[in-house]
Formats: structure tokens, C-alpha cells, sequence
């Protein structure tokens, strides 16, 4: 089966969706305005990077930053208690980091791989304003893309 990057950031948003994210936005994170018209849960995937790993067997290797953020308000309805909840927040939005990273890896009939070893987390507290806990993630996706015509 081959992939296109608008099947894999189709499947990216079923996938936000699926793991319990309100918000799914695709582009630059300084781009997004993070104060206002977004509601939490917030999965942002930046454009990604890519190589050509095998031109015969059309391998490309996507490289996905994203970023998933949380208000602190939102797990705390009692005011600023010790860490600000902050590490609980952390908690439930790593569990959605790896619902929406198992069902990516099983797009395309799971031909599109996820190596375990690419994934790296970020966790920060006041990422793009005061308020905001996130999680931002690195990923490395291989997928069996219909982009190549060479001429021999």
C-alpha cells in the first residue's frame, strides 16, 4: 500500500480524535495562537521532515514534531495546590501521546512503522504562555511512498 502525506495527517487527525484530543492543528507551532479559540486537549503536529531511505522499494522516513498541550486549570479545580498538578497533567498527557502514537503506527494496514527508539518526550510547563503544560514529542514514521519516477 503506498502512503501520501495527506493520508498520514488524515489519519493523524482520526487518530487525535480517537485518543481524546478536543483540538488537532497541523503547521508551524508559532503559528498557532495558543491564548485564544482552542479547546483543550490541543495536538499539534508541525510539518515534517523527510529522506528517502530506499528509492527502489519507494522507503521514506517522515520525521513528526508535535506538541500536545493542557491548561493547568484543567486538571485542577481547587486552586494552585504542590506542583500545580503539573506532573498529573504530564501523566494523562503522555497516555494520549501513546494511544495516538499506536494508532498512527497501525495506519495503512500497519505498513506504516513507528521505531520505538525514535520517539523522544519533552515535558515543559509554560511552553507558549504561563498556563499551558505540554508535552512535545519526536517521532520518525516509515512509510511506502508513491513519490519516486526514475529514469534509468
Amino acid at each position: 500500500m503506498i502512503t501520501t502525506l495527506t493520508q498520514i495527517i488524515t489519519n493523524m487527525q482520526t487518530c487525535a480524535t480517537t485518543a481524546g484530543f478536543s483540538t488537532f492543528k497541523f503547521g508551524k507551532p508559532t503559528s498557532i495562537n495558543f491564548d485564544h479559540n482552542i479547546t483543550y486537549d490541543l495536538l499539534n503536529v508541525d510539518f515534517p521532515q523527510s529522506r528517502i531511505l530506499d528509492v527502489n522499494q519507494a522507503l521514506q522516513i517522515y520525521t513528526f514534531r508535535v506538541i500536545l498541550a493542557r491548561p493547568i486549570t484543567k486538571a485542577n479545580t481547587t486552586g494552585v495546590q504542590t506542583l500545580d498538578d503539573v506532573h498529573i497533567i504530564m501523566t494523562a498527557l503522555e497516555t494520549k501521546l501513546w494511544d495516538f502514537l499506536e494508532c498512527v503506527g497501525a495506519g495503512s494496514n500497519c505498513q506504516d512503522v513507528i521505531p520505538k527508539d525514535t520517539i523522544q518526550i519533552v515535558r515543559e510547563k509554560g511552553t507558549f504562555n504561563d498556563n499551558l503544560v505540554t508535552l512535545q514529542a519526536q517521532f520518525n514514521l516509515e512509510v511506502f511512498s508513491d513519490c519516486f519516477e526514475i529514469q534509468c
